[in-house]
Order: C-alpha cells, then sequence, then structure tokens
C-alpha cells in the first residue's frame, strides 16, 4: 500500500508527499531496528540471570565442598600429632592399637574438584561477555583461574605426600588397624572410616593388622626415624590444604556475595 502510494506521489510529482512517504519507511525501520535491539537486550539480562543464578547453585557446592576438604584436613592434622607424640614418647611405654589407629586415621588422599558446570558453559560458549559488569566479569574469570591452580596444587601434595605415607603404611606390614565404633560414626564418611567399614565387613571379627609386631622394635630402630618423617610430611602438606581451603573459602564467600547482588 505504501510502495503504491509512493508511486503515486512520483507520478504525480508530489514531492513533498514523496519526502514523507520516504519519512515514514525510515521512521519505520528505525522502530523496527530499536524493537529488535531491544527485545535482544532484554533477552540477554534475563540470560544473564539465569546464568547468575546457576552460578550461585555452583558456589554454595563449590562452599560445601572447601568445608569437606578442611574438616578431611584437620582430622590428618590432629591424628598426626596423636602419633607423633606417642613415636617420640616410645621409650616410656607405647600403645601399638592406639598408634595404629593414628597412623590409619591419617591415610588416603582426597581429590579436590572445585567446578562450575555453569561457569564451564559460558566459557566454552562464549557467554562470558553476558556478565554486563566488567568487573564482576573479570573477578569470576580470576576467581576460577585460581581455583585451577588450587587443585593442582592439592593433587601435587597428594601425590608427593599422602600417597607415598599411604605407600609407607602399606608396605611396613602394618596391614589396616579397623578403627574402633565410637571413632568411625555412622556419619563420619572420611577415607580410614570407610575402608574400616570395607575391612569389617570383608573379614569379620578377623585380625587385619600387626601392629604388635611390627612396632615391637627397638626405640633406636630405623623404623621410628623413617615413621616419624612420614608423619610429619603427611601433617604439614596437610596444614598446607587448610590454609589454602580457607583462602578459597573466604574468596568464594566474597564472590558469592557479589554476584546475589548482581540478580
Amino acid at each position: 500500500m505504501l510502495l503504491r502510494s509512493l508511486t503515486k506521489h512520483v507520478r504525480d510529482q508530489n514531492w513533498f508527499a514523496v519526502g514523507l512517504d520516504f519519512f515514514i519507511v525510515v521512521v519505520g525501520i528505525l522502530i523496527a531496528f530499536q524493537i529488535t535491539n531491544w527485545s535482544e537486550a532484554r533477552s540477554e539480562r534475563q540470560l544473564e540471570s539465569d546464568y547468575m543464578a546457576l552460578l550461585v547453585r555452583d558456589l554454595k557446592a563449590i562452599e560445601v565442598t572447601v568445608k569437606e576438604q578442611i574438616s578431611k584436613e584437620q582430622e590428618v592434622v590432629e591424628n598426626a600429632k596423636i602419633a607423633l607424640k606417642v613415636i617420640n614418647n616410645r621409650r616410656t611405654g607405647l600403645d601399638t592399637l592406639d598408634l595404629g589407629h593414628s597412623l590409619i586415621s591419617s591415610f588416603g588422599r582426597r581429590t579436590l574438584i572445585l567446578d562450575s558446570p555453569v561457569f564451564s558453559e559460558m566459557k566454552s560458549a562464549g557467554r562470558l561477555t553476558l556478565i554486563q559488569d566488567p568487573t564482576l566479569r573479570n573477578r569470576i574469570i580470576t576467581y576460577f583461574d585460581g581455583l585451577n591452580r588450587v587443585e593442582r596444587i592439592v593433587e601435587n601434595n597428594n601425590e608427593f605426600f599422602a600417597e607415598p605415607y599411604t605407600a609407607f603404611l602399606r608396605d611396613s606390614g602394618l596391614g589396616f588397624v579397623v578403627l574402633p565404633e565410637q571413632i568411625c560414626a555412622s556419619s563420619n564418611v572420611n577415607d580410614a572410616c570407610q575402608s574400616s567399614r570395607l575391612v569389617s565387613s570383608v573379614f569379620g571379627s578377623e585380625q587385619t593388622h600387626a601392629a604388635t609386631e611390627v612396632f615391637d622394635v627397638a626405640a633406636e630402630d630405623p623404623l621410628w626415624a623413617n615413621m616419624r618423617s612420614h608423619v610429619v610430611w603427611r601433617a604439614l602438606a596437610a596444614h598446607a590444604g587448610i590454609e589454602q581451603s580457607y583462602q578459597v573459602l573466604n574468596d568464594t564467600k566474597s564472590l558469592l556475595e557479589l554476584v546475589e547482588d548482581a540478580q
């Protein structure tokens, strides 16, 4: 209809009407573009809001994981302290079973995985720019880069300290010292308690350790120096993990507040 009107005005040489028709066409196109842009912007803001909600969920999950990591590492440190005290005071009497309990309670490794499915999706899909605030966007990127570094550090500590400690317990001939029920309550899911329940389910009441035989050696035997070294390094690695985990926990809480405010 507009095209027929424009053609008629050109044929009649009504240039004012022609100009008016062009003006209407241009304005209509601009309005259409504006509506399209507004719709796309609204869609992007909604998508950003959805991503922020999912990121909050992932950050809360990371917070739980880090707290569990701290609890696990604290258990290792406390049991290592008990074991070291027994080792150093062995000349005044030795409770071999208590020492075995302490050593076994510090074994095992925990692989730290601090991932966020929504951040991985946004990064791989090139959607990080949906986060309008550049300061918040950079903070999120820096945070997850930091998590990757912490994961690598924990993995290296596991490889160089936790695994050799576990290998020492295995190769010493100690065997597995089943932990008492009061130590492993039903809610306790650490490595030592899980393994203790497994050993009990397989062997029942049969003795699975040789604590008395292995530790019934002279106070000058090299076993004690070797054991002390492994216990100390295992505890130091766990303590370093605690400090790093607390830093991650603080960073997570701080970022969580920012992301929640941005929703």
